[in-house]
């Protein structure tokens, strides 16, 4: 599978300024000239810039966002929507005060590691406030809209791997929520065991928006015990803004940049193909005009194929 991964879109024409404006048109340009064809493109979340769009009609908000998705899609090669994947973000989500704040608190001090489980009213209640998320699905997918019944986490058959897509996202609701974030990690567990009797042979690769290192310790200590007892090889996020890559376990996991200009952030994007473990990240280094543009990062390059060139290196294309 040859995919593109990308993140953080923040997608806000009337408020970004030119550098964000020339570095996304520049981008499905760039993918077309480099021949970046890929079979799937990965987008894992954050829309929309929340704070900014917040007043902004949702229905508008969200067709802006899904036209630039697939400008970037056509530019891959991709022309169908099924091959396209959401996984939503905390900007994606509404903005909670008050009263809402205040079931938050109550969520998080009631939630049970061990179980892993969130109250049948509290799961509701969490999955309503993403009603951008889903706006933005439904416009890309129409009628065969794999969130359009609002699952917390869900999964789909690719070929013959497994993308898993979590809602690392449920319980963001500010800045110091990073850290601190619990997914429902029975749920998480519950799709896994469902994946491993239907699809035994099925190498996983999971998309979500946070770094596992944004969770709680005690969840994120979870999530990763039960990535252990099953095929999970890649695990691709962005959320920080930055670069970086980390093996857990038995998986890579592999943080990606925004496509946004600003100040401490990296514009990157990545093309990876499981079949040979090449992953090559792009970043965008025209601050100064359209000479320069996007190519190649290399030190972060060179420092994942120094890895996954290992023989010991876990194939994605099967079993360990």
């Amino acid at each position: 599978m040859r995919f593109l991964h990308i993140s953080d879109i923040h997608y806000n024409p009337e408020g970004d300024g030119r550098s964000a404006r020339n570095l996304r048109n520049y981008l499905p340009e760039f993918i077309r000239k480099n021949k970046l064809e890929a079979d799937e493109l990965f987008v894992t979340g954050d829309y929309r810039h929340a704070f900014f769009q917040k007043d902004a009609p949702e229905e508008e908000t969200a067709a802006n966002a899904v036209e630039y998705i697939w400008k970037i899609a056509e530019a891959a090669g991709i022309t169908e929507a099924e091959h396209i994947h959401l996984a939503p973000g905390n900007h994606d989500r509404r903005r909670s005060e008050g009263v809402a704040a205040e079931r938050y608190e109550k969520i998080q001090k009631a939630y049970d590691y061990a179980k892993g489980t969130f109250s049948t009213e509290d799961l509701k209640f969490l999955k309503s406030e993403f009603s951008f998320f889903y706006t933005v699905c439904g416009r890309l997918y129409g009628a065969k809209d794999p969130w359009k019944d609002q699952p917390l986490h869900q999964y789909e058959v690719v070929g013959n791997m497994i993308l898993l897509t979590l809602n690392t996202a449920v319980m963001h609701v500010s800045d110091s929520s990073r850290g601190k974030l619990i997914i429902g990690n029975n749920e998480l567990a519950c799709l896994l065991e469902e994946i491993k009797a239907q699809h035994p042979q099925c190498p996983i690769i999971v998309l979500a928006h946070h770094a596992l290192e944004y969770l709680s310790p005690e969840e994120r200590q979870a999530v990763e015990s039960i990535f252990q007892d099953y095929p999970v090889r890649l695990y691709l996020c962005g959320d920080a803004h930055n670069v970086w890559w980390r093996s857990v376990g038995n998986h890579l996991e592999i943080t990606m940049g925004c496509l946004k200009q600003e100040t401490g952030a990296q514009a990157a994007f990545l093309y990876g193909d499981t079949r040979t473990q090449t992953y090559t990240a792009y970043q965008w280094d025209g601050k100064f005009g359209a000479k320069t543009g996007w190519s190649e990062y290399g030190q972060f390059n060179d420092s994942i194929r120094e890895k996954t060139a290992l023989p010991t290196r876990v194939r994605l294309t099967g079993k360990m």
